[in-house]
Protein backbone atom coordinates (compact mmCIF):
# COMPACT_ATOMS: atom_id res chain seq x y z
CA UNK A 1 0.00 0.00 0.00
CA UNK A 2 1.59 3.40 -0.91
CA UNK A 3 1.89 5.51 2.31
CA UNK A 4 0.14 8.96 1.68
CA UNK A 5 1.12 12.17 3.04
CA UNK A 6 -1.04 13.50 5.86
CA UNK A 7 -1.64 16.48 8.00
CA UNK A 8 -3.02 16.68 11.69
CA UNK A 9 -5.24 20.24 11.91
CA UNK A 10 -5.48 20.99 15.50
CA UNK A 11 -8.43 23.85 16.17
CA UNK A 12 -7.29 25.48 19.42
CA UNK A 13 -9.19 28.38 21.93
CA UNK A 14 -7.80 28.46 25.04
CA UNK A 15 -5.82 25.20 25.14
CA UNK A 16 -2.63 25.80 26.67
CA UNK A 17 -3.47 23.51 29.87
CA UNK A 18 -4.25 20.47 27.24
CA UNK A 19 -2.02 21.07 24.22
CA UNK A 20 1.20 19.40 25.42
CA UNK A 21 -0.40 16.17 25.91
CA UNK A 22 -2.42 16.60 22.17
CA UNK A 23 0.23 16.84 20.65
CA UNK A 24 2.20 14.34 22.56
CA UNK A 25 -0.44 11.68 21.42
CA UNK A 26 -0.03 13.02 17.25
CA UNK A 27 3.84 12.72 17.43
CA UNK A 28 3.74 9.07 19.38
CA UNK A 29 1.66 7.68 15.77
CA UNK A 30 3.17 5.10 13.93
CA UNK A 31 2.85 6.30 10.83
CA UNK A 32 3.82 10.31 11.45
CA UNK A 33 2.27 13.07 10.24
CA UNK A 34 3.86 15.70 7.36
CA UNK A 35 2.82 18.43 9.56
CA UNK A 36 0.78 19.39 12.66
CA UNK A 37 -1.17 23.05 12.42
CA UNK A 38 -2.88 24.59 15.60
CA UNK A 39 -5.14 27.62 14.44
CA UNK A 40 -5.72 29.65 17.04
CA UNK A 41 -8.89 30.55 17.58
CA UNK A 42 -8.97 34.12 19.38
CA UNK A 43 -6.89 32.35 22.23
CA UNK A 44 -6.92 34.60 25.61
CA UNK A 45 -4.30 32.67 27.21
CA UNK A 46 -0.65 31.57 25.75
CA UNK A 47 -1.86 28.77 23.13
CA UNK A 48 -0.53 29.99 19.94
CA UNK A 49 3.03 30.57 21.48
CA UNK A 50 2.87 27.27 23.38
CA UNK A 51 1.73 25.58 20.20
CA UNK A 52 4.72 27.37 17.67
CA UNK A 53 7.03 26.19 21.14
CA UNK A 54 6.56 22.18 20.52
CA UNK A 55 6.98 22.40 16.87
CA UNK A 56 3.39 22.84 15.42
CA UNK A 57 2.81 25.32 12.59
CA UNK A 58 0.23 28.23 13.86
CA UNK A 59 -2.28 30.07 12.15
CA UNK A 60 -4.52 32.68 13.39
CA UNK A 61 -8.36 31.79 12.41
CA UNK A 62 -10.36 35.63 11.91
CA UNK A 63 -13.08 34.09 12.36
CA UNK A 64 -14.96 32.29 15.37
CA UNK A 65 -15.33 28.13 16.04
CA UNK A 66 -13.75 25.29 15.55
CA UNK A 67 -15.49 24.64 11.45
CA UNK A 68 -13.93 28.28 10.57
CA UNK A 69 -10.63 26.91 12.29
CA UNK A 70 -10.50 23.16 10.65
CA UNK A 71 -11.23 25.20 7.29
CA UNK A 72 -8.67 27.49 7.68
CA UNK A 73 -6.04 24.44 8.54
CA UNK A 74 -7.37 22.24 5.55
CA UNK A 75 -6.54 25.15 2.90
CA UNK A 76 -3.25 25.44 4.39
CA UNK A 77 -2.26 21.93 4.23
CA UNK A 78 -1.02 20.64 0.90
CA UNK A 79 -1.07 16.79 2.42
CA UNK A 80 -2.99 13.98 -0.03
CA UNK A 81 -5.13 13.62 3.79
CA UNK A 82 -6.34 15.88 6.45
CA UNK A 83 -6.98 14.46 9.62
CA UNK A 84 -8.61 16.55 12.51
CA UNK A 85 -8.01 16.71 16.63
CA UNK A 86 -9.36 18.76 19.24
CA UNK A 87 -7.17 20.42 21.38
CA UNK A 88 -8.28 19.48 24.39
CA UNK A 89 -8.48 15.63 22.99
CA UNK A 90 -6.11 13.16 22.41
CA UNK A 91 -5.29 11.10 18.92
CA UNK A 92 -5.27 7.12 20.18
CA UNK A 93 -2.56 5.05 18.92
CA UNK A 94 -2.54 4.23 15.22
CA UNK A 95 -5.12 5.57 14.34
CA UNK A 96 -3.14 7.99 11.22
CA UNK A 97 -2.53 4.72 9.81
CA UNK A 98 -5.80 2.74 10.21
CA UNK A 99 -7.18 5.64 8.84
CA UNK A 100 -5.09 6.02 5.82
CA UNK A 101 -5.55 2.18 5.33
CA UNK A 102 -8.79 2.15 5.28
CA UNK A 103 -9.54 5.16 2.72
CA UNK A 104 -6.99 3.27 0.49
CA UNK A 105 -9.15 0.29 0.98
CA UNK A 106 -12.24 2.44 -0.19
CA UNK A 107 -10.98 5.08 -2.99
CA UNK A 108 -14.58 5.90 -3.43
CA UNK A 109 -15.01 7.28 -0.01
CA UNK A 110 -14.62 11.04 0.94
CA UNK A 111 -13.52 10.34 4.62
CA UNK A 112 -13.12 7.78 7.25
CA UNK A 113 -14.23 8.46 11.50
CA UNK A 114 -13.34 6.39 13.85
CA UNK A 115 -14.49 5.23 17.39
CA UNK A 116 -14.37 8.06 20.37
CA UNK A 117 -13.68 6.70 23.63
CA UNK A 118 -14.45 9.19 26.95
CA UNK A 119 -12.28 9.74 29.54
CA UNK A 120 -11.91 11.93 33.08
CA UNK A 121 -9.27 13.33 35.13
CA UNK A 122 -10.57 12.63 38.72
CA UNK A 123 -8.32 12.46 42.29
CA UNK A 124 -8.58 8.61 41.92
CA UNK A 125 -7.10 8.62 38.16
CA UNK A 126 -7.74 8.95 34.56
CA UNK A 127 -11.49 7.10 34.03
CA UNK A 128 -12.76 5.63 30.82
CA UNK A 129 -15.87 5.55 29.45
CA UNK A 130 -16.63 2.59 26.54
CA UNK A 131 -15.89 3.15 23.27
CA UNK A 132 -18.76 4.43 21.15
CA UNK A 133 -19.58 5.43 17.24
CA UNK A 134 -20.66 8.31 15.70
CA UNK A 135 -20.19 11.77 13.64
CA UNK A 136 -17.53 13.78 15.21
CA UNK A 137 -15.09 15.90 13.77
CA UNK A 138 -11.85 15.23 16.01
CA UNK A 139 -11.91 11.52 15.17
CA UNK A 140 -12.55 11.90 11.20
CA UNK A 141 -9.70 12.08 8.37
CA UNK A 142 -10.46 13.61 4.72
CA UNK A 143 -9.28 13.72 1.45
CA UNK A 144 -8.02 17.36 1.52
CA UNK A 145 -8.96 17.96 -2.05
CA UNK A 146 -12.46 16.59 -1.57
CA UNK A 147 -13.20 18.74 1.37
CA UNK A 148 -12.32 22.26 0.36
CA UNK A 149 -13.65 21.77 -3.45
CA UNK A 150 -17.49 20.81 -1.32
CA UNK A 151 -16.66 24.17 0.75
CA UNK A 152 -15.36 22.65 3.91
CA UNK A 153 -17.29 23.09 6.88
CA UNK A 154 -19.99 25.22 7.42
CA UNK A 155 -18.73 28.57 8.96
CA UNK A 156 -22.09 29.71 10.24
CA UNK A 157 -22.55 26.80 12.79
CA UNK A 158 -20.89 26.91 15.76
CA UNK A 159 -22.07 23.05 16.16
CA UNK A 160 -23.32 20.20 14.30
CA UNK A 161 -20.95 21.25 11.27
CA UNK A 162 -19.74 17.67 10.58
CA UNK A 163 -23.31 15.64 10.86
CA UNK A 164 -23.79 18.66 7.98
CA UNK A 165 -20.78 18.21 6.40
CA UNK A 166 -21.81 14.41 5.86
CA UNK A 167 -25.29 15.34 5.58
CA UNK A 168 -24.22 17.38 2.20
CA UNK A 169 -21.77 14.74 0.62
CA UNK A 170 -24.26 11.89 1.53
CA UNK A 171 -26.75 13.61 -0.52
CA UNK A 172 -24.51 14.00 -3.81
CA UNK A 173 -24.39 10.15 -3.34
CA UNK A 174 -21.13 9.93 -1.55
CA UNK A 175 -19.27 7.46 1.00
CA UNK A 176 -18.31 8.00 4.30
CA UNK A 177 -16.17 5.46 5.93
CA UNK A 178 -17.06 4.41 9.46
CA UNK A 179 -14.40 2.57 10.86
CA UNK A 180 -14.21 0.32 13.84
CA UNK A 181 -10.66 1.24 15.59
CA UNK A 182 -10.16 4.02 18.29
CA UNK A 183 -9.77 7.36 16.62
CA UNK A 184 -10.11 9.98 19.47
CA UNK A 185 -9.64 9.65 23.44
CA UNK A 186 -12.17 12.54 24.44
CA UNK A 187 -11.72 14.46 27.48
CA UNK A 188 -14.89 15.28 29.74
CA UNK A 189 -14.31 18.98 31.38
CA UNK A 190 -16.13 21.71 31.92
CA UNK A 191 -15.78 23.81 29.16
CA UNK A 192 -16.16 21.37 26.65
CA UNK A 193 -18.22 22.44 23.50
CA UNK A 194 -20.36 19.95 23.21
CA UNK A 195 -21.50 20.07 26.72
CA UNK A 196 -23.16 23.41 25.83
CA UNK A 197 -26.60 21.48 25.29
CA UNK A 198 -28.76 24.89 24.25
CA UNK A 199 -25.46 25.62 21.06
CA UNK A 200 -25.57 21.77 20.31
CA UNK A 201 -29.09 21.71 19.84
CA UNK A 202 -29.28 24.87 18.00
CA UNK A 203 -26.81 23.60 15.58
CA UNK A 204 -28.61 20.18 14.90
CA UNK A 205 -31.69 22.56 14.14
CA UNK A 206 -30.13 24.25 11.74
CA UNK A 207 -28.71 21.21 10.07
CA UNK A 208 -32.43 19.63 10.22
CA UNK A 209 -33.86 22.72 8.36
CA UNK A 210 -30.59 22.79 6.01
CA UNK A 211 -31.21 18.99 5.31
CA UNK A 212 -35.15 19.57 4.65
CA UNK A 213 -34.00 22.10 2.40
CA UNK A 214 -32.16 20.80 0.21
CA UNK A 215 -34.44 17.73 0.35
CA UNK A 216 -37.22 19.75 -1.12
CA UNK A 217 -34.93 21.19 -4.15
CA UNK A 218 -33.84 17.74 -5.45
CA UNK A 219 -35.99 16.91 -8.70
Amino acid sequence: MTIVSIDVVIPAKDAAAFLPECLESVAAQSQRSRQVIVVDDSSSDDTADLAASLGAAVLSSTRPGAGAARNLGARSSTADLVAFLDADDLMAPGRLAADSAALATEPAAFAVVGRSQRFMDAAAGRRFGPAESGLVAGAATFRRLDFIECGGFDEVLQAAEFIDFVGRRRADGAQLVTAEHLAILRRVHGANTTRDEQRFAAGLLAVAREAAARQRERP
